[in-house]
């Protein structure tokens, strides 16, 4: 069952990524990102983006997490940021929930494009996309690898 949920987690936050990377935000040197799980709404029908979200995933057996979280990495410092993630359903029977930490970053790739025209980012300028692999602590003190995109 905890592989399963672990599973089920790095799937989450893979899918989370598509938003959160999407908000990665150079340092003025460069070589720092920022990643955050959003929200999106739409004021006056205007696409915008801000800080703060959630996602949801929902596996085959019905299975559901909850995950939010933020962070910063590159620029030759340690990263920062986790965040929470809660599951419930048939495999993780009960509500289960804790806490990640990101500790390390294995390998980021960027990717070409941009924010559709219109779009409005509170969360800061030159929105970008990637691949990222970090490694993770939980709460439980154990240790595993996500994988972001």
């Amino acid at each position: 069952m905890k592989s399963h949920l672990r599973f089920v987690l790095r799937l989450t936050l893979a899918m989370v990524a598509l938003f959160a990377f999407g908000n990665m935000i150079p340092s003025a040197a460069g070589a720092t990102f920022r990643w955050d799980t959003i929200s999106q709404t739409f004021p006056g029908g205007v696409p915008t983006i801000n800080t703060g979200g959630s996602d949801y995933a929902l596996a085959a057996d019905l299975t559901s997490i909850q995950i939010s979280g933020h962070g910063t990495f590159g620029g030759g410092v340690p990263p920062t940021g986790g965040g929470t993630w809660a599951t419930s359903g048939p495999s993780a029977g009960t509500v289960t929930s804790g806490t990640f930490t990101v500790t390390g970053v294995v390998r980021f790739t960027v990717a070409p494009g941009s924010l559709p025209p219109g779009v409005i980012d509170n969360i800061g300028p030159n929105a970008r996309s990637g691949l990222a692999v970090f490694n993770i602590k939980y709460s439980d003190g154990s240790t595993g690898v996500l994988t972001v995109s």
